[in-house]
């Protein structure tokens, strides 16, 4: 049994987007045979709960006040005060003295066998942490999702900004990578870009892909809504909002011109009030915003749609729609990553009239959309279920340990 210190930006409940259910699925894993010490940020009180679900699993839980808010007056100035920092705007918010004071008191006086960094936030908070084995384990490569939302933002302001970022962000993501032993990549594609920032053989890459709970993601037997697509996210995420304003301005009208009752459901927190105006348009999308169970949602579909044009990683949503047996179709950066094929498991189409032309195929020829469904499901029933997954990150510890 190896003790670890698992070091985390946000805790992961509600189990609402993919990054806090892929932190959620290893970090469980990891609990379950090591004793696992975690540290991390918290929003302000109403993340008691969370800590009291987390300390059921960990040996302990030491939470630190987040000190860069997402709201208020106060996130302006933190974006203005961040022009003359060299550090990213991103990673200066995963940062807290507090929590790299105590790492380190922790590490005199106790042993420990490995520290995990979940994501490059949070990085900073390990800087002179030596002698003992560290992984970073990622969620997508923070340069390519930052490069892609700059290509297609129109707001000069904000692309200026963007920029301004990413020169920073090159700099300290080639840097810290450097910093650890191990990095898990969510794919081969990650994989391959983080390796090539490499400047020497450390450190080493693991894929450790993103999954799905099979038996929670299960296929259900009531007819789905005829003609209705559905699409679920956090739509505070920008590539998840600038994905169904993209489909709602670009691809909508064309499917509806050949499917006049076409419905689209878009589940998922916090909805832009630009995004709520654009719904609110047209009658036949619903906006939820946020619901305690996507699952009822996506069984009552016919097809889900990922019309992501920003991303990085691998998309879990996608492996949630498969498992419940439901045909997808999706961009191809919204697939990339993972071990789909096109027109096997999968329908792929990047442009407007191409994606149109996939939905309404999938719509108008059932026996088609089953067949890729059933593909799907048995993709990530052999490949992406969690059980399959951890066992590469448990491997991993003990083999480092």
């Amino acid at each position: 049994m190896a003790k670890i210190i698992f070091v985390l930006g946000e805790l992961p409940y509600p189990l609402d987007k993919g990054a806090k259910i892929r932190t959620f699925y290893l970090l469980s894993s990891l609990c379950e045979r090591h004793e696992v010490y975690l540290f991390g940020l918290k929003e302000g009180q109403e993340d008691k709960w969370k800590i009291e679900e987390l300390k059921k699993i960990c040996k302990d839980v030491i939470v630190f006040e987040r000190a860069m808010k997402k709201n208020g007056w106060k996130f302006y100035r933190d974006l203005f005060l961040n022009l003359f920092s060299g550090r990213p705007y991103i990673v200066s918010r995963g940062y807290s003295r507090f929590m790299a004071e105590e790492v380190k008191r922790s590490l005199k006086k106790d042993k420990f066998d490995v520290i995990i960094c979940d994501s490059l936030q949070q990085a900073p908070n390990l800087l002179g942490v030596n002698g003992i084995p560290k992984i970073l384990n990622t969620h997508n490569v923070e340069l390519v999702i930052r490069k892609r939302h700059c290509e297609v933002e129109r707001n000069i302001f904000k692309k200026a900004y963007m920029y301004l970022q990413l020169s920073k962000l090159e700099k300290y993501e080639l840097s810290a990578l450097q910093a650890f032993d191990h990095i898990l990549a969510v794919s081969e594609n990650d994989k391959e870009t983080m390796a090539g920032y490499r400047s020497n053989p450390k450190p080493r890459i693991t894929v450790i892909p993103n999954g799905v709970d099979c038996d929670y993601c299960r296929p259900v037997t009531e007819r789905s809504v005829p003609d209705s697509l559905i699409f679920t996210g956090s739509m505070d995420w920008i590539p998840n909002e600038d994905a169904m304003l993209y489909f709602l301005k670009e691809i909508f009208h064309l499917v509806k011109q050949k499917v006049p009752d076409i419905s689209l459901t878009i589940v998922g927190r916090n909805p832009s009030s630009r995004l709520q105006k654009e719904c609110a348009r047209i009658p036949s999308v619903k906006l939820t915003g946020y619901v305690d169970d996507v699952r009822p949602f996506i069984a009552k579909s016919s097809l889900y749609i990922v019309p992501l044009r920003i991303g990085g990683g691998t998309r879990l949503k996608i492996l949630e729609a498969m498992a419940m047996r439901k045909p997808v179709i999706s961009t191809s950066i919204g697939s990339e990553g993972l071990d789909v094929e096109d027109k096997q498991n999968i329908v792929t189409a990047d442009e407007p009239q191409k994606f149109a032309e996939g939905i309404v195929t999938l719509l108008r020829n059932g026996e088609e959309a089953d067949r890729i469904a059933a593909n799907g499901r048995k993709l990530v029933e052999e490949r992406y279920d969690w059980n399959v997954v951890t066992q590469k990150l448990l491997s991993l510890i003990e083999e480092i340990c």
